[in-house]
């Protein structure tokens, strides 16, 4: 197996170990243990548990960038509608990353994780509010919506989801809450 492919059976171990237990449960024993390598050969790839949860940041970050960027080509409500939808498949398809993203872990335990994720999260809502202000300027928004606080409701309606979703242990689709989201934001919008 290549270092990059063992690299990726490791976050991907991580992400699946946080899901079933949470972050605080996540050892580089269980990591080791659930793909059936032993604790060294973990460290060979990741000096610490904090370098597979930075890693784990880097795989919110790049899925984030991707869905903004994704759709640069579409109407501001489509690509607006089209971000909904994929950023729920993600979190859908990797349930550990809401248990990792809202976990005292991430938040206190280590101001590097927590910087990082916050600059994920900042760049994510300005990337939201250069479409809601695009959309404002084409006339397919209001013109007297504020995009600071609409980028931040587009975020928290999701968010809220996604919350509910992981703390009722994945029970429903999350994906197929997105029209009824969409649609109180779309009333919103316009």
């Amino acid at each position: 197996m290549t270092t990059l492919n063992r690299k990726e059976e490791i976050i991907h171990a991580a992400l699946n170990i946080t899901a079933e237990k949470g972050t605080p449960n996540l050892t580089i024993a269980e990591i080791a243990s659930k793909i059936g390598i032993s604790d060294a050969a973990i460290y060979k790839h990741f000096k610490s548990k904090n370098d597979i949860l930075m890693a784990l940041i880097d795989l919110i970050g790049d899925g984030l960038t991707g869905i903004l960027s994704d759709n640069t080509e579409k109407k501001p409500e489509e690509r607006l509608v089209n971000i909904l939808k994929k950023q729920l498949q993600l979190i859908e398809k990797n349930p550990g990353l809401p248990r990792l993203l809202f976990s005292d872990y991430v938040q206190v335990h280590d101001k590097a994780l927590k910087e990082k994720m916050l600059k994920i999260i900042m760049s994510y809502i300005n990337g939201i509010k250069a479409i809601l202000k695009d959309g404002i300027s084409q006339k397919y928004f209001r013109d007297d919506l504020n995009p600071n606080a609409a980028a931040y409701a587009f975020l928290g309606l999701i968010q809220s989801n996604i919350i509910v979703w992981s703390l009722s242990d994945f029970s429903f689709s999350l994906t197929k809450t997105h029209s009824d989201i969409w649609q109180v934001l779309l009333k919103g919008l316009k």
